[in-house]
This record gives structure tokens, C-alpha cells and sequence, in this order.
């Protein structure tokens, strides 16, 4: 059954931090929407019966009056999420409370004064890569083994045993016996014999071919990177930060109200960097690399994203230094 989960939070940042990792957690693009605090409250305000805002209005509370617009500000953003089912919805509630998404009960309850403190809150998640090993089994080689008929030519020898018949003649002159007279007419057969060969084949195994195969272990070492972030806290003087405020309004003019808050902390870190003799003196051209290399020292950002804003920030704290 298909579910809305809908996550407030207090700046921009913490709603796009959220779905980035919807997206990376493979929520597609149709099933997620990013509203301001302003339009959500209007879309519930509007009259639509039976309408997709109508049906969130009534499972919110908003109807029965357990929740009122007063939980949910026009400055917040609004993350509405669509879950194909149970597990996907767990999954999708986790992300948006890691992010900072706001207990609507706990507004609810608070003092105005407390809701304020609350929804100038920021939670900067500090996040670290874990290695997990696993084994798979991989075809190294092996031995194909078949059997075919051969021929080869043999040769031996036999000795044959051969009979011939050899009639000679030879000249007597003697008298005949009775005997030799009484066999007169008689017909007399010498035969004589020939050997020949008789070819006989047997087929006898000679020889057995064994295929096995033996298991071993070998111990391997896996060199991998594991990427985290560390949250770094600078304390700034009241100074400073009186000193930035009065820039706010005219940086935020030149960000647009929207960007500015995921801006703002580069204008900050340029502004608060002219402070520093170090990256002070000197033309933009001059001091940018300095600043880059400790940008991506402390992994900021893209620097390319961010330089233009930092780079403000810089020049207006380099003419009030």
C-alpha cells in the first residue's frame, strides 16, 4: 500500500541534505516533492475536497485540529516522500529524522519562544564509512579432460609352417610283386597344407587418469579508503558577528532569499578569512589560492560551487578590516 511520509524542516539545507539521500537510498525523482513552508500551508488551506491535500490534511490532524498551521511556519521547507510499502517507508522515516525533520508534537507544545529557538536550529550530521568484507567465488582454472580413439600402425612376426607336393619319377626294371598288381588302378591324394595368420584383438586398460582437486586458504590484504566527515567549530566574537550582520541584508539581496540560506556560511568563512592578516593583504588573484587550498583542506565543498560566495564575503570583510 502506498504511504506519504512528509518531514518539516527548519532551513533548506537540512531538506536537501534529505533528498539527496533519498535519491542516493533509490527513491525516484516522481516519488519525492520539496515545498516551502508558504505554499504547503496554502495548498492545505485551499478548498479541495478529496483532493491529494485534502486526504494529507485529515491524516496530519489538521481537521480535528490536533495540529494547526502554527506547527509548521512559512520559512520551513516541507519534504513529502511516496513509500511503495512498510519497509520503504521505515526507510524513508529514518532518513528524514537523521536529517533534522521536526517534531511537529514538540512545536506543538512549546512556547512561541521555544519554537523559535528550535526552528533556528541546525544539525550538521557528522558521517563515517564503514568497510564490510565479504567473499565470492571466482573461476581461477582448472583441466578439461576427455578420451578419443587412436590408431597406430603394429608389426610382427610369425613363423608359418608350409607343405608342398613334389612327384618324381624314377627308372626301375624289376619284377612285380601280386601286391603291386592288385593295386593297379588305385587313386592316391597327397594334400599339402599351408599356415596363415589369424588376427586377434583384446582391449586391456592400460592406465587410469585421476582428477581431483585440493582446498587451501591464502590470506589477503584489501587496502581501501574510508571517507568520513569531521565538524570543525570556530568560536567568532560578538564583534565579528556584529560586524557580518550588517552585510546580511545585501548578501542575501545578491544570493537570492532561497540560496542564500545554503550560502550563507561560505559568505561567513570569506568575510571572517579577511580578517586574518594571513589572507588579507593582497588582490583576490593573489590570495585565492591560499584560500582554496584551506577550503578543501577542511572539505568544505566544491570549491567552484561556493567560490563566488566566499570570495564576496572576503571583500567586504577585507574593506571593513
Amino acid at each position: 500500500m502506498m504511504k506519504t511520509l512528509i518531514g518539516v524542516f527548519d532551513t533548506s539545507t537540512g531538506a536537501d541534505n534529505a533528498v539527496v539521500e533519498l535519491k542516493n537510498a533509490g527513491f525516484q525523482d516522481d516519488a519525492l516533492d520539496k515545498l516551502s513552508g508558504e505554499r504547503f500551508l496554502d495548498e492545505m488551506s485551499a478548498e479541495k475536497k478529496g483532493g491529494f491535500f485534502a486526504n494529507i490534511k485529515r491524516k496530519l490532524g489538521f481537521e480535528s485540529g490536533e495540529y494547526s498551521t502554527a506547527n509548521i511556519g512559512p520559512d520551513d521547507t516541507v519534504v513529502m516522500v511516496d513509500a511503495s510499502d512498510e519497509d520503504s517507508a521505515s526507510l524513508a522515516a529514518d532518513i528524514l529524522n537523521r536529517q533534522g525533520a521536526v517534531d511537529l508534537d514538540s512545536r506543538g507544545a512549546a512556547a512561541p519562544e521555544t519554537a523559535e529557538t528550535v526552528a533556528g536550529e541546525e544539525r550538521i550530521p557528522v558521517t563515517e564509512e564503514a568497510l564490510r568484507l565479504g567473499k565470492r567465488a571466482r573461476r581461477i582454472g582448472g583441466v578439461r579432460v576427455y578420451s578419443h580413439t587412436t590408431e597406430r600402425p603394429v608389426e610382427e612376426e610369425i613363423p608359418l609352417k608350409t607343405e608342398e607336393v613334389h612327384v618324381e619319377r624314377h627308372a626301375v626294371d624289376r619284377p612285380a610283386s601280386e601286391a603291386e598288381m592288385a593295386g593297379t588302378g588305385e587313386t592316391v591324394e597327397v594334400t599339402a597344407v599351408s599356415e596363415e595368420p589369424v588376427i586377434e584383438k583384446t582391449a586391456r586398460v592400460k592406465e587410469e587418469v585421476v582428477v581431483s582437486k585440493t582446498a587451501g586458504e591464502r590470506m589477503e590484504t584489501v587496502h581501501e579508503t574510508l571517507r568520513g566527515t569531521e565538524v570543525e567549530v570556530e568560536q567568532l566574537s560578538p564583534e565579528e558577528e556584529a560586524e557580518f550582520a550588517m552585510y546580511e541584508d545585501e548578501l542575501r539581496s545578491e544570493a537570492g532569499s532561497e540560496q542564500y540560506d545554503d550560502l550563507r556560511q561560505s559568505y561567513r568563512y570569506g568575510y571572517h578569512l579577511a580578517r586574518d592578516p594571513k589572507f588579507h593583504d593582497g588582490s583576490w588573484e593573489n590570495i585565492e589560492p591560499l584560500i582554496r587550498s584551506d577550503w578543501e583542506a577542511h572539505s568544505y565543498g566544491p570549491w567552484d560551487k561556493y567560490k563566488s560566495a566566499v570570495r564576496s564575503g572576503w571583500e567586504r570583510g577585507a574593506h571593513h578590516a
